[in-house]
């Protein structure tokens, strides 16, 4: 999911640091395409952005969810750019998006058309080498928190679909986790996005909680 290593260049651009701190409730994606936009590729281009939003989503709790928005995808000949709606996304999530966007780039790019260079923020200056690890803390952070052995115990609330319960498990059982089914002194970690249900599993004893953005960023160990 992160960082792809393809012959696209990416770059992540100075506008997603007020994006992260949440000063900015907008991320710009723009492209450029290795043939010129057609009217068939415009309507490609939309279903790049709608996937992005659906497939974001289905990681996300139902508070920190992408909504789409319906500007018209802006192009000019070989480029394109369109904007995803953040509001109620958290830093963490945040920081995720830009770096999930990528991939979703490339998945589309295998079906349609090469993108030669992909802009993550906008046509701007892209971030030093210091601004891209400062906007990697965060990530970072999570992905060092430890897995083997750990024993989690998930809010099935919190996972909209049986597909997603299935899968979180099974990520969970391959990244060398314990799967408990009941809140006690031995959980490590309690999966939920439920204010109530993360109180409750505190007073039984939990250790930590965690919501299922923040699992998905432990889960990935790819990079």
């Amino acid at each position: 999911m992160f960082y792809p290593k393809v012959g696209m260049q990416i770059h992540y651009t100075r506008p997603l640091l007020p994006f992260v701190e949440g000063q900015d409730d907008t991320l710009s994606v723009g492209g450029r395409l290795v043939s010129p936009v057609t009217s068939k590729i415009e309507l490609r281009l939309r279903e790049l952005h709608w996937d992005i939003v659906t497939f974001f989503n289905f990681f996300s709790s139902e508070r920190e969810m992408l909504e789409y928005r319906f500007d018209p995808i802006a192009y000019t000949a070989d480029e394109f750019s369109f904007f995803l709606d953040v509001g109620n996304l958290g830093r963490l999530a945040r920081e995720l998006l830009i770096r999930f966007v990528p991939g979703e780039v490339l998945l589309w790019e295998k079906k349609f058309v090469t993108v030669t260079e992909l802009w993550v923020g906008g046509h701007d200056e892209s971030l030093t080498k210091h601004e891209r690890k400062q906007l990697q803390r965060a990530t970072r952070e999570v992905r060092a928190l430890p897995l083997l052995q750990k024993v989690f115990v998930i809010d099935e609330a919190s996972l909209r679909s049986h597909a997603q319960r299935l899968g979180t498990r099974g990520a969970i059982r391959e990244a060398g986790g314990l799967l408990h089914d009941r809140v006690s002194p031995e959980c490590d970690y309690f999966v939920t996005d439920q204010k109530k249900a993360a109180e409750a599993a505190s007073q039984a004893g939990a250790k930590q909680i965690i919501d299922t953005i923040t699992l998905t960023v432990m889960l990935d160990r790819k990079d």
